[in-house]
């Protein structure tokens, strides 16, 4: 009985192992998202302040800062992207993680179910091995 329910068991501890994974990327995901979001939000508020000082009184100092303006111009629009993506990372990871535990519930309702079939398959053979059996009913 053992070795039969050997591989159906095998399979659930995969199963588990599969969601456990899927649980750590959907987490890992995550938390890159937040990670981006709030470079996205320390970006914007430096763009936002860097010009509030108006001591520009040099041509380099003003060049300077219309150099650094542009770079966090694009620097903004790579993490916005990079935002994007990981919000699309995910909702994929999580689409992973429900798929994982769904295939893990189905997979703990199928080695239920072979027990139970083992246990009435058992029953029979000890009821069938029983030293008073029952006179079988003429038709």
């Amino acid at each position: 009985m053992t070795r039969k329910l050997n591989t159906p068991r095998r399979i659930l501890k995969v199963r588990e192992t599969l969601r456990r994974v899927a649980i750590g990327r959907a987490t890992e995901a995550q938390s890159r998202l937040h990670g981006l979001e709030q470079k996205s939000v320390h970006l914007s508020s430096l763009r936002a302040t860097m010009f509030d000082n108006e001591d520009c009184s040099a041509a380099q100092s003003l060049a300077a800062r219309m150099e650094l303006g542009h770079r966090l111009i694009g620097a903004g629009d790579q993490v916005n992207r990079a935002v994007i993506d990981a919000r699309q990372s995910v909702a994929e990871q999580d689409r992973q993680r429900v798929a994982a535990h769904l295939d893990r519930d189905v997979m703990r309702e199928f080695v239920a179910r072979k027990t139970a079939g083992f246990e009435l398959e058992n029953e029979r053979k000890i009821a069938a091995n029983l030293p008073f059996r029952r006179p079988k009913k003429q038709r």
